[in-house]
């Protein structure tokens, strides 16, 4: 990354992630696993992280594989880093609010960009139901009310997706805007 910014420069770019950041573990494979792996899955996690802080990334989005450990587990594992998350239809149950903002405004030299994260609501058309912890809402209901939003406050709206590529083109056809 250092290489890339001191020949590219830095001043008209932005580092993100669209997701799936933390863990790398398929759906079928976690609740058979997650026993096992719990702690393994943590330290991993903290590793990647660590990393992601020093290359000074401007936005990440949580995809559903980040969120397998839980609400509490998340939120340990994010700490006091200084990570830029996003995530427009991450519902917090227990907080009773999105538990990452739905969006970010970055600025530079190339203008302002409006970077909202989204995660899929069905993983393989299965319905994701995390316990009580998390509620995933509608992708494109909310994409679409947060695109509005930033109507007017930017120069362009990037859709940090996880949701697969034909539903991230599907998304991207259905919302003006992004």
């Amino acid at each position: 990354m250092k290489d890339y910014r001191d020949e590219h420069g830095s001043e008209d770019s932005f580092l993100v992630d669209s997701g799936n950041t933390i863990f790398s573990i398929q759906p079928q494979s976690y609740f058979s696993t997650l026993h096992i792996r719990k702690h393994q899955m943590e330290q991993k996690a903290n590793l990647i992280l660590d990393v992601y802080d020093m290359l000074d990334y401007d936005a990440i989005n949580i995809g559903w594989y980040d969120i397998v450990l839980g609400r509490d587990a998340l939120k340990r594992i994010i700490g006091d880093r200084k990570l830029n998350l996003v995530s427009c239809n991450l519902f917090d149950v227990k907080a009773e609010k999105l538990f990452a903002p739905p969006y970010i405004i970055l600025e530079n030299a190339a203008g302002k960009v409006g970077v909202i994260g989204v995660m899929p609501d069905k993983i393989d058309n299965i319905d994701v139901k995390l316990g009580e912890e998390f509620e995933v809402l509608d992708p494109l209901l909310n994409v679409g009310e947060y695109v509005k939003e930033l109507k007017g406050k930017v120069d362009l709206v990037v859709l940090l997706s996880s949701l697969g590529e034909d539903m991230t083109l599907e998304l991207a056809k259905a919302v003006q805007g992004i």
